[in-house]
């Protein structure tokens, strides 16, 4: 199936890397940081965006610095060392679905380890973000990557399903 979207907008909440969202009734928790590396890497197996374009954005970059600066809540104690890699998703991938595993991937380059003593150093921890959300893409989709930094978005996306179930086309709003 050949995809006829022109991209995909993925918007990452910098401000959530402290937060954690609760999966069940068990209490099991997931960091939001961690959770949306699953999402993104669950959306990069769909057929339907094998080869669309990925635009990142990076949100609420004013309350990420705030919570950095002025609130000292370092960013390693919130984003563990154990943090799922990009070398962990392939591994994780179902052999099934032959999309994620159209290209090879370089396992020496898939997990970058983050410097803690650069804990509350908000460029460094944004490159390393952009750098992990980054690896998730299969290579011949970084090439065309974009990523773009922000303090304050709304997004409203309108999905359109077809008789069969399947997506029909996908329009998003943005309001800055």
């Amino acid at each position: 199936m050949d995809s006829h979207y022109t991209a995909v907008l993925f918007v990452i909440s910098l401000a959530d890397y402290n937060l954690n969202h609760e999966l069940n009734e068990c209490h099991h928790r997931v960091n939001r940081l961690i959770e949306s590396m699953e999402l993104l890497h669950s959306i990069v197996g769909l057929s339907y965006f094998k080869n669309t374009n990925f635009i990142f954005m990076f949100n609420h970059k004013d309350i990420f610095d705030r919570k950095l600066l002025h609130f000292k809540i370092p960013f390693s104690q919130h984003f563990p060392d154990d943090t799922p890699s990009r070398y962990d998703l392939v591994d994780s991938i179902d052999p099934s679905n032959p999309y994620p595993h159209e290209h090879e991937y370089d396992h020496d380059d898939m997990h970058v380890e983050f410097d803690s003593t650069k804990d509350l150093d908000s460029t460094y921890i944004i490159n390393f973000l952009k750098q992990q959300f980054t690896l998730i893409l299969p290579p011949h989709l970084r090439n065309t990557l974009r990523i773009y930094i922000t303090c304050a978005i709304g997004l409203f996306v309108l999905l359109v399903v077809n008789d069969d179930h399947k997506l029909s086309y996908a329009l998003i709003f943005v309001v800055v």
